[in-house]
């Protein structure tokens, strides 16, 4: 009698149909463990020590007869004592079977340890010419299709009526793929390659921030070179621009430190900047890196050197803080850019001068 599940073929050791082959009785062992109806878990008692201990799974709920930590003292226990029953001569141990003796069915000569019947495909297509052995191979695959998970019977079958079914949707992704292949892709602006989309006029992101192109100034209309979907300015406008911007902040929070703590209402005591450098030693009290001896500029872009020496305030002045000696510290250039209006850090004592 076939399986009621799967529809294949099983027999017992004996020779006896089965009703639901071991394949469908374990998927359905699983279903019932993930729905409840069979415990995941169970709590057994070591045969050994007698402690407690938790088997999950359903052959380790029917196999598990000891704890983790004795399980290998006593499989080693009972690998002893088989061979002294060996020795002993309680235990007959089976024998090989030998395939010295064994022979090609068709042409006689003798088989390796590998070959059961034919001693090579020249004998095994004979035969089956001949009428000596079959040509149907369905129920010799169905136990190794079985395992195959979605394919719970032989290859004659299950597969054709897969590939009949998703046949439309196959063709479908061939059509789309092939209409993509045919489709002409744009060329890159910036090196002239071929780019992966339609839609897109560049390459890769590198390509796109390397290319420049004429452009009228969004403040005077002269052609000047910049960047795609930015706003567009020539050099003079942007010197002017940032000489506008530098003159709003100064008017805005002060041009030096008196202004600014007149702006964010903090107090204010003068302090000579050599002395903080000289208390500090030139050592940027953030990064503790030595300093310069003084500013220093770059000629042609007027950059400040990141190792150059500045006051920096321990609790900027846009957060309540003074400027007062124990409110300030040296900090190089790079380093006090960095931290802008960032505070938390800890006034220094206020010491006595001699």
């Amino acid at each position: 009698m076939a399986c009621m599940k799967c529809g294949s073929d099983w027999v017992t050791l004996k020779g006896k149909d089965m009703v639901s082959c071991p394949e469908c009785c374990k998927r359905q062992r699983c279903k019932a463990r993930k729905q409840g109806r069979l415990p995941a878990k169970e709590c057994r008692r070591c045969e050994r020590c007698g402690c407690e201990f938790t088997a999950s799974g359903g052959n380790a709920i029917r196999q598990a007869r000891h704890c983790l930590a004795c399980s290998g003292v006593a499989r080693r226990e009972y690998l002893q004592a088989r061979k002294d029953k060996i020795k002993s001569g309680e235990w007959q141990v089976k024998s090989q079977r030998n395939r010295k003796g064994r022979k090609c069915v068709r042409c006689g000569s003798q088989l390796n340890h590998n070959q059961s019947k034919y001693c090579g495909n020249d004998c095994y297509n004979a035969a089956k010419k001949e009428g000596m052995q079959s040509w149907d191979r369905t129920r010799q695959l169905e136990s190794i299709w079985h395992r195959g998970g979605r394919w719970a019977c032989a290859p004659s079958r299950k597969p054709i009526a897969e590939m009949r079914g998703n046949i439309h949707a196959f063709l479908r992704k061939v059509a789309s793929v092939y209409s993509q292949a045919l489709k002409k892709m744009p060329l890159c602006l910036n090196c002239g390659t071929q780019c992966q989309r339609d839609s897109s006029e560049f390459c890769s992101s590198d390509c796109w921030a390397k290319y420049r192109e004429l452009l009228p100034c969004s403040k005077c209309g002269v052609q000047t070179l910049s960047m795609r979907r930015r706003p567009q300015a020539c050099e003079n406008c942007q010197k002017q621009m940032r000489r506008d911007e530098s003159r709003r902040s100064k008017r805005l929070y002060g041009r030096n430190h008196r202004t600014r703590a007149r702006h964010h209402g903090v107090r204010y005591v003068s302090v000579p900047v050599k002395r903080i450098y000289e208390r500090d030693n030139y050592t940027c009290q953030i990064c503790s890196r030595k300093c310069l001896s003084k500013a220093k500029f770059h000629k042609a872009t007027r950059a400040i050197h990141p190792r150059s020496p500045s006051i920096d305030h321990i609790i900027p002045m846009c957060r309540g803080g003074d400027h007062v000696e124990s409110n300030l510290q040296t900090a190089c250039w790079q380093c006090n850019t960095l931290k802008g209006s960032k505070g938390g850090g800890q006034l220094r004592l206020a010491i006595a001068q001699p």
